[in-house]
């Protein structure tokens, strides 16, 4: 893995830490600037984090085991639809909440966007 690859897989790891941080655990972690832009952000990090980190891991796993950019893309289609799905129609022990699903697939999208560009750019050749 090119040294970017490598930095750019460990800031969406480092910022699912320190978002799962200041949504559940200590909220002096949270970042003002975020709340401020998007209020109610850090009510909604579980699904960005939970879609994210399924994502990036999948993604990582598959990157060095050889397999191709469909199967990720078809992977994260699936963590979307099910963000869907659970939050919108199957809400078994939360209350409805489309928002969550939004979140769920923003972070989904955007680690598979990072994700897709290691694949094509960042993975040293064998």
């Amino acid at each position: 893995m090119k040294p970017w690859a490598f930095l750019g897989y460990f800031v969406i790891f480092a910022l699912s830490g320190i978002f799962t941080m200041g949504g559940y655990i200590d909220p002096t972690w949270r970042l003002g600037f975020i709340e401020s832009a998007l209020p109610g952000f850090y009510s909604h990090t579980s699904n960005l984090v939970l879609s994210a980190c399924l994502v990036l891991f999948y993604a990582l796993a598959r990157l060095i085991s050889g397999g191709r950019l469909w199967e990720i893309a078809a992977f994260t289609l699936l963590v979307v639809a099910a963000n869907y799905v659970y939050e919108v129609f199957l809400t078994l022990w939360n209350t409805k909440d489309p928002m969550d699903a939004h979140y769920g697939a923003a972070g989904a999208l955007i680690t598979f966007a990072l994700m897709a560009a290691i694949g094509r750019w960042g993975m040293r050749p064998r």
